[in-house]
């Protein structure tokens, strides 16, 4: 049909114009179809906070989330009165912990990997047994549990970076140890330093998508590359001659990349 048209006797003479001009206005539409199609804040939030941005060398996660040791034996036991259920309930304590990891390894068009360290603190406390008896006196008993843990780290975030959807995924593998301290009133009447395997798996949602500007701010002014929301399932098999502290978990909690 457009070539009838430049054949007509009114337009032959304007042929070579339209023909130059035909391309651009033909790229235009294109390009007007491809953004009213694409999602609010997509282009944005691909170009400016995923595939530019400065170099990400390191993170720091902070977290909470139900803790209870799995103690079936050991000096507990015979410390505090009675296994850990009658002594504290069967409810959990909640841990507070967080982790530093640097990220110095990168995998083409995947993620990163690298190592991390971090601690955690949880305590335990309930009204102490009478001595030889199941009834409870004025004195509290506590127990408390710092965790430390080295880990290897792998930082996947293929998702966000090539097809914009804010999903990274990631996961630690490492050895951590216990130190626990049980108590009665002021007085400390046992302590130890249980040791074991330590495996996590996260899955995290960026919120660089929530306010793409916010993002590049935090990134120019601070150096903050990306902020996180994550849920984790944690693994850990800590024990030692004197009592098993490890626990199988959910926590949650807060990241940043730098």
């Amino acid at each position: 049909l457009l070539g009838f048209l430049l054949r007509g006797p009114g337009l032959r003479r304007h042929a070579r114009s339209i023909r130059t001009l035909l391309p651009l206005i033909l790229m235009a539409t294109v390009t007007s179809v491809a953004e009213a199609r694409a999602p609010d804040g997509f282009e944005e939030m691909e170009t400016s906070n995923y595939a530019v941005g400065s170099p990400e060398r390191f993170g720091i996660d902070f977290r909470t989330g139900p803790y209870r040791p799995e103690v079936d034996s050991g000096s507990l036991e015979n410390t505090l009165g009675g296994p850990f259920d009658n002594v504290f309930g069967s409810d959990s304590s909640w841990v507070i912990g967080m982790s530093l990891h640097g990220l110095p390894l990168e995998i083409p068009h995947l993620g990163r990997l690298g190592v991390g360290a971090g601690i955690d603190w949880v305590r335990y406390k309930a009204k102490a047994f009478e001595q030889g008896t199941s009834t409870r006196v004025g004195e509290t008993t506590a127990l408390t549990l710092l965790p430390l843990h080295v880990d290897g780290v792998i930082h996947l975030d293929v998702l966000p970076r090539q097809l914009g959807i804010p999903i990274v995924l990631g996961g630690q593998a490492g050895y951590t140890g216990v130190y626990w301290r049980a108590k009665r009133g002021d007085e400390v009447e046992a302590r130890g330093f249980s040791t074991g395997l330590r495996l996590s798996a996260q899955v995290a949602m960026e919120l660089d998508y929530l306010d793409p500007s916010a993002a590049r701010r935090l990134d120019e002014e601070w150096g903050i590359n990306h902020s996180r929301v994550f849920f984790e399932y944690l693994w850990s098999d800590a024990e030692g001659e004197s009592m098993r502290v490890g626990d199988d978990t959910w926590q949650l909690g807060l990241g940043f990349t730098f």
